[in-house]
């Protein structure tokens, strides 16, 4: 998610509170992963986004490296 200049202008992906990855996992679920620097917070939008993915069955997190999508997928895998 982002911006991007294209050409002469400003192309915006994703909606404002949109995971930075977003994907599907091999159950078919839905994955949101919102990437922060190490002292970045969760903005209010960013959270609600994580709740609604959680509350309708998906995996969602915040991550500040690859060691923390590794421990989330775990978890999660150890749930199922």
């Amino acid at each position: 998610s982002g911006v991007a200049r294209i050409g002469g202008r400003f192309v915006r992906f994703g909606w404002p509170g949109c995971s930075d990855v977003l994907g599907q996992l091999k159950d078919g679920r839905l994955l949101a992963v919102e990437c922060k620097a190490p002292k970045g917070r969760l903005q209010a939008e960013q959270a609600a986004f994580i709740g609604l993915v959680r509350r309708f069955g998906g995996v969602a997190f915040m991550a500040r490296d690859c060691r923390d999508v590794l421990r989330e997928l775990s978890a999660d895998e150890a749930r199922t």
